[in-house]
């Protein structure tokens, strides 16, 4: 009879601190991991994913999508000179014949008048 009921409050014992073991790692260790996984891992794994993604409808057209990229170089033409300025880049987004409309920034192209 002593030993049964000594096993039975072993068994409790064991069984408790076993609660206490799984609530200390739910409510400290899994908070933890999760804060270490959010703020330090996932982030750098997101950022290399967004860096190096091709959609798949993309993949076929990626040639002609770089190829709409320009170089705008401004010339000025004077009496005896002409000179070219540093460049800007811009993109080719439609053509009409032989006429190409581009998209770059304002200060690009600043004595344009703009509709």
């Amino acid at each position: 009879m002593v030993n049964t009921l000594s096993s039975v409050l072993g068994q409790r014992q064991r069984k408790q601190k076993l609660k206490t073991i799984v609530l200390l790692v739910i409510t400290t260790v899994l908070p933890i991991a999760f804060a270490v996984w959010y703020i330090g891992i996932y982030p750098s794994i997101y950022d290399n994913i967004c860096r190096t993604r091709i959609y798949d409808d993309m993949a076929a057209k990626i040639d002609k999508i770089m190829s709409a990229n320009i170089n705008i170089i401004p010339i000025t033409v004077e009496e005896n000179s002409t000179s070219y300025g540093a460049g800007a880049s811009g993109v080719i987004f439609a053509k009409e014949k032989d006429t190409y409309y581009a998209l770059t920034a304002a200060h690009v192209v600043p004595d344009t008048v703009f509709i």
